[in-house]
């Protein structure tokens, strides 16, 4: 073997090398951002669940308020009604 294909194989070998590391961390990178993305997921699905219930409890509340602005409505119209009429 002469020392330009020593050299060429040296070379190459360093870069296959290199590319094998780089390949190594990147995977490594790649599945502990997939760790930390499942986390996170995890937590805003339990934090999207929280607010729902509160929303829902909200909605009650608001419809029930709702029923009742509508009844003053009726008494205060009937009120004015037989003011009106006196």
């Amino acid at each position: 073997m002469s020392i330009q294909e020593k050299g060429f194989l040296q070379w190459f070998g360093g870069i296959v090398s290199a590319l094998l590391i780089v390949l190594f961390i990147w995977t490594a990178t790649v599945l502990s951002s997939v760790d930390v993305m499942a986390e996170k997921i995890e937590a805003n699905t339990v934090k999207i669940q929280e607010t729902k219930s509160a929303h829902k409890d909200d909605m009650m509340l608001i419809r029930n308020n709702i029923t009742e602005i509508k009844n003053d409505t009726k008494v205060i119209r009937q009120d004015i009604k037989e003011i009106l009429d006196k």
